[in-house]
């Protein structure tokens, strides 16, 4: 494995077996490192569906919360930020 890193000491990529894919899956880093002179069509193949089971995994994590929401009960305002945050990601899911 090795990383290109910025000036700063920053990683921005990551490269494993070959492939090289953004560190950070934020829109701002995936949007520059796809627009970037060496990628290839195998690294952003893989690049979506790391994403896309990334994306899978946080569904799942979120559909847990809901159950266990709805397990305790109670009032809203009775949870954390992190549940309402969870609420919401749910509810526009």
């Amino acid at each position: 494995m090795s990383y290109t890193l910025d000036e700063n000491g920053t990683a921005l990529t990551e490269t494993q077996e070959g492939v090289t894919m953004p560190v950070d899956c934020s829109f701002e880093k995936v949007n520059d490192w796809i627009h970037g002179s060496e990628v290839h069509f195998e690294e952003v193949q893989a690049l979506c569906l790391g994403m896309a089971t990334e994306n899978d995994r946080l569904r799942k994590v979120l559909q847990d919360i809901r159950k266990h929401q709805e397990m305790i009960g109670g009032s809203m305002t009775k949870m954390s930020a992190t549940w309402h945050m969870a609420d919401k990601a749910l509810a526009d899911t």
